[in-house]
C-alpha cells in the first residue's frame, strides 16, 4: 500500500512540475523559477491547510492558505517587460 501511494504521490508531483515548467515557457511564470521548488511550496500549502482546516478546526485556514497561495505567486510571476516609446522604436 504505501508504494502505491508513494508512486501516486510522485506521479502527481512530477504533473504539477512538469505544469509549472510549461507555465514558464508560455510566460506565465518566471522564466528562471525553480519548478520543484514551487511545486514543493505549493504542497507545503496545500497539507498547512489541510492539518489547520480538518484537524485543528482552525476558522482561518481559507484564508491563510489564499494568502499563501497569493505571495507564492507573486514570488513566481513573471518581472514585466517595460513598454518601449515611440521614441525608441524608430
Amino acid at each position: 500500500m504505501r508504494n502505491k501511494i508513494s508512486e501516486m504521490e510522485t506521479e502527481w508531483r512530477d504533473l504539477l512540475t512538469k505544469t509549472v515548467r510549461e507555465a514558464s515557457s508560455l510566460g506565465h511564470l518566471r522564466a528562471d523559477l525553480d519548478a520543484a521548488q514551487f511545486v514543493w511550496e505549493l504542497n507545503g500549502i496545500y497539507l498547512g491547510h489541510h492539518a489547520a482546516q480538518r484537524f485543528l478546526k482552525s476558522p482561518d485556514a481559507d484564508q491563510r492558505a489564499q494568502t499563501a497561495f497569493e505571495a507564492l505567486l507573486k514570488r513566481a510571476a513573471p518581472v514585466p517587460r517595460k513598454k518601449r516609446s515611440k521614441l525608441t522604436n524608430r
